[in-house]
């Protein structure tokens, strides 16, 4: 979710370990998503294969010896991303305002910082065990089933669920905006990167805004029939896209959006400012 702050933030510092870790979190976020979108191409062509999730692909790079060392640094570029989501969220070096928009952002980037973590401790897991142990991490916590099972549960999860879309139609209006462009240091007087950059970053922010939005309507499913089973991840999202009408086509753009979106962040890795607080 992109939302412009005030621009009046700490000043970037290239050399800050916190910058080191944002760009690194940028690269790898970046990589999985690459390779997401080629799997998912895969997928759209060959039916006898299905699209994986970000867990999927992890699994993917970890198979052989080379593989755990690529998951290794995976694993860092994770954590790092996470913490720069989080230093965003509790130290606001951009200086989001203290309104209800500025509030929103920053808990939008605490909750994307707290996925990227889960996400960097899974990769973790997959170095450091093998054999059954290996296996049970993929079994995941069924934490929906948990929330329902509450007091409120199931208005809890529909809440929740419209969050994610909310949060999805954000990406969408982003997208067509282009205020994502605003955060990218691009030297002056160079409009065609301006214009490739754009249009690379437009293609994927909307491309994953839509399928945050179907991950948002599963769990506003899972909601409405009280059937935990409904919710699901990108997995399940890419999946319902591929056994939908249309759906290798559908797939083969979302495998491109993937594709682009991975682009985007490579992108981000390299030009967008790191502000930190000295």
């Amino acid at each position: 979710m992109e939302i412009s702050g005030d621009k009046k933030g700490a000043q970037p510092d290239p050399t800050s370990w916190m910058t080191v870790l944002a760009r690194l979190g940028y690269f790898v976020k970046g990589m999985v998503y690459i390779t997401l979108g080629v799997l998912t191409a895969k997928a759209a062509v060959l039916a006898t294969i299905h699209p994986p999730g970000t867990r999927g692909v992890l699994e993917m790079i970890g198979e052989d010896l080379f593989g755990q060392v690529t998951l290794a640094v995976t694993s860092m570029g994770l954590f790092g991303y996470a913490l720069w989501q989080g230093y965003r969220a509790v130290i606001n070096p951009e200086r989001y305002p203290r309104t209800l928009q500025g509030f929103a952002k920053r808990v939008g980037l605490f909750l994307s910082g707290s996925a990227y973590a889960s996400l960097a401790f899974f990769s973790t897991a997959l170095v450091l065990f093998d054999g059954p142990d290996r296996q049970n991490l993929n079994a995941e916590d069924d934490w929906t089933r948990w929330l329902l099972s509450l007091p409120l549960g199931q208005l809890l999860v529909g809440l929740g669920g419209l969050v994610v879309v909310a949060v999805a139609l954000n990406l969408c209006y982003v997208a067509y905006s282009g205020m994502f462009m605003k955060r990218l240091e691009l030297e002056d007087g160079h409009e065609t990167q301006r214009r490739i950059i754009t249009t690379i970053g437009r293609v994927g922010i909307a491309a994953r805004g839509l399928i945050i939005g179907i991950v948002g309507v599963f769990f506003v499913q899972a909601a409405w029939d009280f059937s935990p089973e409904k919710a699901g991840g990108l997995r399940e999202a890419l999946r319902a896209v591929e056994n939908g009408p249309y759906g290798q086509w559908l797939l083969s753009f979302m495998a491109a959006g993937l594709v682009a979106f991975g682009a985007y962040e490579l992108l981000r890795s390299r030009y967008r400012t790191i502000p930190v607080n000295k």
